[in-house]
């Protein structure tokens, strides 16, 4: 399984730009602008290999979907023709991770004043993510929802490396997030306002499915659909997006993020879950992943009063039994945090769930398409450099696709900087090209030229063709 993770390195351009090239008034009315990041969470384990690796942020991509944004302001601005738009407001999203308004019309930072936003996706259940029935709902006040986890409703999903996986629905792409109250003058990122956006779900990843004969010889499954049940993991639940009632109080309102929940908020006129509201069943095969309410896995719900861990699997004709609980390094998910497993059944039981951290993004994430191979911005030398620090635990990952060459070399397109992606680089690049793989293996830069925190060394020299170097100060090429 390939791990590609896109992550935002440098977006200091979308801030730097001043008033006179934005083309804007010189009486302090500037539009707010949004840019998005999906964050990743780690599950916290207790001596599982590989889990102390740093959880990654990914750049929010146009798979997501239609951006809702609600804002709360604590003063309107209203003045001659720049005038608030209404407070909630749809976005699509660019190719750099910035939001777009979907129909004309802005919100302006009245200078002095407070504004809360709370943001969510409302994906269906089509196979493009904008059509069929929702998965999830909002009421009209935008404050609570309800989510379908019962995993009928899926689509196959096929990677470019000729592969396929099933991502069960587009819980996928159910992201959320909230930010302030803020001003203009206390915003850090100036006139653009970060949306920190985070699954709302938890995420499985059945890596491999392995079937003991009673020989005790054993069957790798890959190509099996093997039926699940969970009899008490909820197939329904509420979320809450966190918009506040009133904001009576500002700025000593503490925001509220995005959560589902089970108990159904205090004044939505909902009911309380029903025992057919639990029970989440399906088909699996190795590669295929499927989302489950946030929970520790040996909590009973107060329900059907069965721990949530339980899982069934059915193989041939029998039936096999057994419980996330039994892994003990991990003791349950939260919200966005992902987990890949493999089952071993024999004898009517699991008899093991073995786990690995895994991101949430594997396999899933966009991959470069240009006319020729090679990195053209800090995204894709992103992806070149977790593959790099992923090799040594995973030695027969894939690189990334689009990355080298068919000689093997890696080109550079463009300029980059490369300014807190860390002081290893310079380390990972000498291993590698070094190393069987990379062995005379070049990077050309074509003229262009990198910024680093720590200027590289002349050992670099064989490896490096034509490309300039930026650190503390120095400007070094390596020819």
């Amino acid at each position: 399984m390939r791990k590609i993770i896109i992550c935002l390195s440098v977006w200091a351009g979308l801030v730097a730009c001043n008033r006179e090239e934005a083309a804007l008034p010189e009486d302090d009315v500037c539009p707010i602008t949004f840019f998005g990041r999906v964050q990743e969470a780690t599950p916290e384990t207790r001596a599982l290999a590989g889990a102390a690796e740093d959880p990654q942020d990914e750049v929010i991509t146009g798979r997501y979907g239609t951006i809702h944004v609600r804002r709360t302001a604590e003063v309107r601005y209203e003045s001659d023709a720049y005038k608030d738009m209404d407070d909630d407001a749809e976005y699509s999203v660019n190719i750099t991770g910035a939001l777009q308004c979907t129909e004309d019309g802005a919100w302006y930072w009245n200078n002095g004043m407070h504004h809360l936003f709370h943001a969510w996706t409302l994906p269906k259940d089509g196979e493009d993510g904008k059509t069929g029935n929702s998965l999830v709902s909002v009421e009209e006040n935008k404050r609570f929802g309800t989510v379908d986890m019962s995993m009928n409703k899926r689509y196959k999903y096929s990677p470019d490396d000729g592969n396929s996986t099933y991502i069960c629905s587009n819980l996928e792409y159910f992201i959320g997030a909230v930010k302030g109250p803020v001003m203009e003058s206390t915003n850090p990122e100036g006139l653009v306002v970060t949306l920190p956006f985070k699954h709302l779900v938890a995420k499985i990843i059945v890596v491999k499915i392995m079937y003991i004969h009673h020989d005790g010889a054993s069957e790798n499954l890959e190509n099996a659909e093997i039926p699940f049940y969970m009899p008490n993991m909820p197939a329904k639940a509420y979320w809450k997006t966190g918009v506040p009632a009133s904001v009576a109080e500002w700025p000593t309102y503490t925001a509220e993020g995005p959560e589902v929940t089970l108990t159904p908020p205090e004044g939505s006129g909902y009911p309380s879950l029903a025992p057919e509201d639990f029970g989440v069943s399906g088909t699996l095969s190795p590669g295929d992943a499927f989302y489950i309410y946030p929970c520790r896995f040996a909590d009973k719900n107060n329900v059907t009063s069965g721990p949530f861990g339980e899982i069934q699997f059915r193989y041939g004709n029998s039936w096999f039994y057994g419980s996330l609980e039994t892994i003990t390094a991990v003791q349950g998910l939260e919200a966005g945090q992902c987990l890949g497993v493999m089952l071993q059944l024999k004898d009517g039981t699991v008899k093991g769930i073995y786990p690995h951290i895994t991101d949430w993004s594997d396999d899933q994430s966009d991959l470069p398409v240009h006319d020729r191979p090679g990195i053209y911005d800090e995204n894709e030398w992103k992806m070149f450099v977790d593959w790099l620090r992923s090799c040594d635990t995973y030695p027969d990952l894939e690189p990334p696709a689009g990355i080298f060459d068919e000689n093997g070399n890696l080109n550079l397109y463009g300029n980059l900087d490369l300014t807190g992606q860390g002081t290893d680089i310079e380390e990972l690049l000498k291993n590698y090209f070094s190393g069987e793989t990379g062995k005379n293996k070049k990077l050309y830069g074509h003229g262009h030229r990198i910024k680093t925190d720590k200027q590289w060394g002349d050992d670099l020299n064989e490896y490096l063709d034509n490309l300039w170097v930026t650190a503390e100060g120095t400007n070094k090429q390596f020819k």
